[in-house]
């Protein structure tokens, strides 16, 4: 269990690195990658990046977030991976609600625009790895029109999402995009591993998701890189480089 430094490097030609809190460590050899981060809560564990070029707060346009996780637990409420502060109505993010729950959300001048999918396999707190993309559709004056969708273990989730919180607020260049907890008083930390985590500016083929699937069975697989996409990745676990879902 060694320490990564202070340093998460975006392999990308964004070069957009993250910044490590309360030493994170390296896991190596973990399934089906050669190493991994883990995230304590105790030790209050989290990595973020000073987004002041507002790369990653995606308004008006769809965007999709790819990661490989391991939950050590099976409280609620655990953010993962984050574009938000507590206290306010603006960004995105995936919350661990419960053992059994994912949770997308879309904050708006109301309150949430969200979907909620249970894992197939019964619990995300099993021991085991699971794959999760989520494909965001943001709209800042119209609520109606946002989506949201989510795939675990390479296969769609079905869910409905939950309207009425509003047209989407974009967090903007003082809100850090933020790995296992969010900014603000209550970060709400996740316990657990992450591996692999890619944050592309585009949308999945909604016509299928082979991309999706090869992702799940190959997770090497079909990776450049490209200015244009905002990917990034854990420094020296599992460096990959970005791709197109």
């Amino acid at each position: 269990n060694e320490g990564v430094g202070t340093t998460l490097k975006d392999v990308t030609i964004n070069a957009r690195n993250l910044t490590t809190s309360g030493s994170p460590k390296k896991q190596p050899s973990v399934g089906k990658f050669n190493s991994a981060l883990r995230f304590d809560s105790a030790a209050s564990q989290f990595a973020n990046y000073n987004d002041t070029g507002d790369a990653f707060s995606f308004p008006n346009t769809t965007f999709s977030v790819s990661f490989w996780m391991r939950s050590k637990t099976t409280n609620a409420n655990n953010l993962i991976i984050t574009k938000h502060i507590a206290g306010t109505n603006s960004g995105w993010y995936f919350n661990l609600i419960s053992a059994t729950s994912m949770q997308l959300a879309l904050r708006g001048a109301i309150a949430l625009t969200t979907l909620d999918a249970a894992v197939p396999s019964g619990s995300f707190a099993d021991g085991r790895w699971h794959h999760v993309v989520g494909v965001f559709t943001t709209n800042t004056t119209n609520d109606a029109v946002q989506n949201l969708k989510i795939y675990l273990d390479g296969d769609s989730v079905s869910g409905t999402v939950f309207h009425g919180g509003g047209a989407y607020v974009s967090p903007g260049s003082t809100i850090n995009l933020a790995f296992a907890s969010r900014q603000g008083a209550s970060p709400l930390y996740y316990d657990g591993d992450l591996a692999l985590v890619r944050i592309y500016n585009r949308g999945i083929n909604l016509q299928g998701h082979s991309e999706i699937k090869r992702l799940y069975n190959e997770p090497y697989a079909g990776v450049e890189k490209h200015a244009g996409i905002q990917a990034l990745t854990l420094a020296g676990i599992d460096t990959v480089t970005s791709g197109t879902l």
